[in-house]
């Protein structure tokens, strides 16, 4: 039986817990403070004819996710907003690779699977590099000879070239950050500029396309190497050869 004293406690309980509903009417496990949404799974293959990534986007629509291909650089993220009581909360994600060097850069291919993963399947070549390639031409002239190679993905400030004797050697090396570090990219190339050229007429320059162009002209004498001519005299009825 409900006396006075038990009723009254009761409509005092009960009218505390509506109360208490709506001033927060959201549970606290369902606020999101925080917009960087961890992914659960990412898987990383890496076989001798294949590299492949598979990663968890199954709260996330088709229309949610952007896939770029930067270089050798695959980047993957995510833009989520849901409809929230004080507005709206947004999840987002950005994962980042480089690829290996003997990927075939244009057979990557991405899908999405009945079990909401994004996968990125990149068959390999078979031709390990190590080392990025970067298009180079070389023009070896009469007149000059010319390298024009390909830094478009470096900056100016990532990039040195040395010339000790008549080597030419041209490196990169360029760090990104990442989410879980950096990566690094460098390269290194190496010439031998021929006898003729004129060491100190060579010229750099970076042009409008990203390329990195060393000119060289050639004097017409070869300055490290030159041929001797021999002359034959003959004493007491021998031959011998002697240095001009």
């Amino acid at each position: 039986m409900w006396t006075g004293s038990t009723l009254e406690k009761y409509v005092r309980d009960l009218g505390n817990s509506v109360m208490s509903y709506w001033d927060d009417p959201v549970p606290a496990e369902q606020k999101c403070t925080d917009n960087i949404q961890p992914i659960a799974y990412i898987q990383i293959i890496n076989e001798i004819t294949r590299f492949a990534i598979s990663i968890d986007v199954s709260q996330y629509k088709l229309e949610e996710l952007q896939v770029h291909l930067i270089g050798r650089d695959l980047i993957i993220e995510g833009n989520q907003e849901k409809p929230d009581v004080e507005g709206y909360i947004q999840n987002t994600f950005l994962r980042r690779w480089t690829l290996p060097d003997d990927v075939d850069l244009d057979a990557v291919e991405i899908s999405l699977n009945e079990h909401g993963c994004l996968v990125v399947d990149a068959p390999k070549t078979g031709l390990h590099t190590l080392r990025r390639e970067l298009p180079i031409k070389i023009i070896d002239e009469i007149t000059r000879f010319a390298i024009s190679i390909d830094v478009s993905q470096y900056k100016l400030e990532e990039l040195q070239v040395h010339l000790i004797g008549r080597d030419l050697i041209i490196e990169g090396n360029q760090e990104k950050p990442d989410v879980e570090g950096y990566i690094q990219n460098t390269f290194l190339r190496r010439w031998t500029l021929p006898d003729d050229v004129d060491l100190d007429a060579v010229e750099t320059s970076l042009n409008e396309y990203g390329c990195l162009v060393v000119d060289a002209p050639k004097t017409g004498l070869h300055t490290l190497r030159r041929e001797l001519p021999i002359k034959v005299s003959s004493s007491n009825g021998l031959n011998r050869a002697v240095l001009a």
